[in-house]
Parts: C-alpha cells; structure tokens; sequence
C-alpha cells in the first residue's frame, strides 16, 4: 500500500495547525513577577545562549536569545519581537557564564517576530548562522520560565505559513517551553539556523531563512535603534 496519501494528509493537518499557532505569550506579553536569576551550571548550556528581560510598566516579559556575531565583527543578540510588545524601558540579557548586560533594540521585524539586541559592552561568540533551509535533527534551546536552561530535540518535519505571515516558519518536532521564545535552533554542526517563537501540539515554530538575512542586512546599515517596516501578506 502507498504511504503518499498519508504523508499528503499529515501535511495538510500541519499546515491548518501552523495557520491557528500563537506567540507563546498571550497578546505577545510574558509577565513573569517572580523572575529570579537563572540557575544553571555554566558547563551545561551553550554559552551563546542566553536570557532576555524586558521591564516596563505591565511588569518583567521574559524569553531567550542567542549571541551570534556578524559580517565586520559586530555582536547582537537575535530574539523574538513579541517580547518587546509595548515599552522598552529596561532590556537586559543574561549570559551563562559572563552575567548580565544592558541591551538596546537595534531592530523589529514585527511580521516575522524577530528582533535584534546590542550590549552595552563587546562579548565575542563562535556561533554561527546559516540562512539556508535547515533539515535533519534540530535542538531548540532556551531558559524557560524559571530560568533554567534546556533543550528540546528533534527533525525538521517540513514548514508552513501562519496566518498574516509573508515567509513560512520552520516546524520542528517537539515542544518548548513558555519563556523559551527566541532561542536559538541548532543543526548539528551547532550553527544558528532558526529562532523560535511558538509551540502548538507537540510542534515548535521557528522563524529562518530569509527573515534572518533581511534582519542582518537592516542591523549592518544602520547602527542606531529602527524598526523594520511591516511586509504585505
């Protein structure tokens, strides 16, 4: 008997459930007033990964990013856009084995939920990034809720295109957790190739290819905070 049916219809029940996924955070927002610093031993998480806190007035929306340098050596942070939803007045990322750094927004890519950070300080990282279309096994990693770094793995199990959204997101099997939202996907070459910023029955979204390449693009032009501007759908 034929498995191509089959696969044709797991494909499509995909697709309907990537067009109804949200941001982990309701309204984009992860108010978490017990935020504490993250506890975990520096020797188990990758050391490009780290913790974004964002302050303002409706209280602390926590998440993750990675630490990725760019062409000409200039170092960010790339993270989801949904967690500076309203005002910025304090950003801060925690890295594992250096502590915490003030950061700014350098970029928002409000359709594709990314956004870019600068540190207030160089901190130099070996990660890499590959805007091609990852496959194969996958780590997904980020510090939760409770600021305990982990890892959800496994495959690329294809893309699809949410609701609004010019470019597909990557759908990789295996769930994250609230507050891992923008960390970093791995291939395992341990290069940087999607960020995630959603999960849905046992499924994590991440945004990459293109979206990546046109936020580095936009941060490599212009040094000073801007957001990038909405694309039609």
């Amino acid at each position: 008997m034929s498995t191509k049916p089959l696969s044709i219809l797991i494909a499509l029940v995909l697709v309907a459930i990537a067009s109804r996924v949200d941001a982990q955070c309701e309204d984009g927002r992860c108010p978490l007033p017990g935020w504490q610093p993250s506890r975990v031993p520096a020797e188990r998480a990758n050391p490009a990964v780290c913790r974004v806190i964002n302050t303002d007035r409706g209280g602390r929306n926590l998440g993750s990013g990675t630490l990725v340098t760019m062409p000409g050596a200039k170092t960010i942070v790339l993270t989801c856009a949904h967690l500076f939803r309203g005002n910025q007045s304090q950003v801060i990322v925690e890295l594992p084995t250096l502590g915490q750094f003030r950061a700014r927004v350098l970029a928002i890519d409000e359709t594709n939920d990314l956004a870019a950070l600068g540190l207030n300080r160089p901190v130099s990282t070996n990660v890499r990034v590959n805007c091609e279309s990852p496959r194969g096994e996958l780590v997904a990693c980020g510090f939760g809720p409770d600021g305990r770094y982990a890892c959800a793995r496994g495959p690329a199990v294809g893309d699809a295109t949410h609701r609004g959204a010019t470019y597909p997101s990557l759908m990789i099997r295996g769930s994250v957790r609230q507050g891992d939202s923008g960390g970093g996907v791995f291939n395992r070459q341990g290069e940087l190739v999607g960020v995630i910023w959603g999960v849905r029955a046992g499924i994590t979204y991440a945004t990459f290819g293109q979206p990546l390449r046109q936020l580095f693009e936009r941060v490599a032009q212009s040094p000073t905070p801007a957001e990038l501007p909405r694309q039609s759908s």
